[in-house]
């Protein structure tokens, strides 16, 4: 073999190889958030953790009994509950590959990431969701995009996976799209005796959620609420 040709051949070998250790790079990108998320202090997230389901039973008590409601969860709660409560009362909840979730609040969005685990693969999953309110009270989460690591995931794939963690809870969801990607709606399910919940708003700020809504067909403690009618 002509030395030009060894040339050429070891050039092309140490392409591929740039190319397949970047790849391995890329898969395996731990973003900052989800690092600084994972070494919280355990005594803190199990008191964050507590703090988050004290929270849902106040917001679950007020569904229930008040005709208009709030409520309120930050971040830090939020992961201590994923941390904490997730795998200790609710197991089965997430499929076994997807491990150590946790979340970054910010006004433009939430970033949702977790580790994927198989006997494959071991990267790190992670979206950034924009949440807000329809005009009709749908509960849209906008994908705005998903990676694992640094690598971009094919949306087809994610809005399918969705879909069946979505049917495993029970919920009603349907798909739509904006800016060319896609937002999934979600219908929240009845309370008892026809009782509906609609949100009227979600704001993201720094580090926090805020929910305000209503319960139709409640009735406050000073009496009924009044509709007004306009009259033309």
């Amino acid at each position: 073999m002509s030395r030009p040709w060894k040339f050429c051949l070891a050039g092309a070998v140490v392409a591929l190889l740039g190319v397949a250790l970047g790849f391995y790079w890329s898969l395996h990108y731990v973003p900052s958030f989800y690092r600084q998320a994972l070494q919280a202090d355990p005594q803190q997230q199990t008191q964050a953790s507590e703090e988050m389901v004290a929270q849902a039973l106040q917001l679950s008590n007020r569904l229930r009994y008040d005709p208009r409601w709030q409520a309120e969860f930050t971040q830090q709660q939020i992961n201590g509950w994923l941390a904490v409560d997730l795998p200790e009362n609710h197991p089965d909840l997430l499929p076994p590959e997807v491990k150590d979730p946790r979340v970054w609040i910010t006004p433009q969005g939430v970033y949702l990431a977790c580790r994927y685990q198989t006997k494959a693969l071991d990267t790190v999953v992670h979206v950034l969701v924009d949440a807000y309110v329809t005009e009709d009270h749908q509960l849209a989460l906008h994908l705005r995009h998903v990676k694992a690591g640094a690598v971009p995931l094919p949306m087809n794939e994610v809005v399918e996976t969705i879909g069946q963690q979505a049917s495993r809870w029970n919920l009603s969801l349907r798909w739509a799209q904006k800016d060319g990607t896609p937002v999934a709606l979600v219908q929240l399910p009845p309370l008892k005796n026809n009782r509906r919940v609609v949100v009227d708003s979600i704001r993201l700020e720094e580090g926090k959620i805020l929910l305000q809504g209503r319960t139709l067909g409640v009735q406050s403690a000073a009496g009924p609420e009044v509709h007004r009618v306009h009259r033309q």
